[in-house]
């Protein structure tokens, strides 16, 4: 089981680069979801979307918690932290609202991601020259998703 977890995350083969790609999809979608579910009421299919997304997460958490050797010092990085903050904000939509802004801590994975950059930059000539580019634009959008976020938050009941 490591064997594979260890080839698929931290592998060269094509397999791996593929599963990579995969969880990079998975993320831009995963945000591109929390961004338009603020635009709808609280329901039972948002509900549902957001429990399934926590799994997705969690196995996800689970599986880089086990390459690291479950040591409890890799829980205190900021990769952790921060998915563990999105995996409880979903899982508390069932009881707590305005926990939501928590959500646009998962756009860091976008950042952190230096494995799938390389990738990129290997597949990708035009990623390779606009690599900068792209992630200036990145850190932008995350400021303008922090911002909206917290304003969305603070100013919900009141607006």
């Amino acid at each position: 089981m490591q064997a594979l977890l260890d080839e698929l995350y931290h592998g060269q083969s094509s397999r791996a680069t593929r599963f990579r790609f995969g969880l990079l999809l998975f993320d831009v979608l995963t945000i591109l979801f929390f961004a338009l579910s603020t635009m709808f009421p609280p329901g039972l299919v948002l509900y549902v979307v957001d429990a399934l997304i926590a799994l997705i997460l969690l196995g996800d958490f689970a599986a880089r918690f086990y390459l690291a050797g479950w040591r409890p010092r890799w829980l205190l990085g900021f990769d952790a932290i921060a998915d563990i903050l999105v995996i409880i904000s979903l899982l508390a939509a069932f009881f707590i609202d305005n926990l939501a802004f928590l959500r646009v801590l998962r756009m860091m994975r976008l950042l952190r991601s230096r494995r799938v950059a390389r990738d990129l930059q290997d597949v990708s000539p035009w990623f390779r020259t606009h690599q900068e580019v792209i992630q200036a634009s990145l850190i932008l959008l995350l400021f303008i998703f922090v911002i909206a976020s917290v304003v969305f938050v603070v100013e919900n009941d009141v607006n």
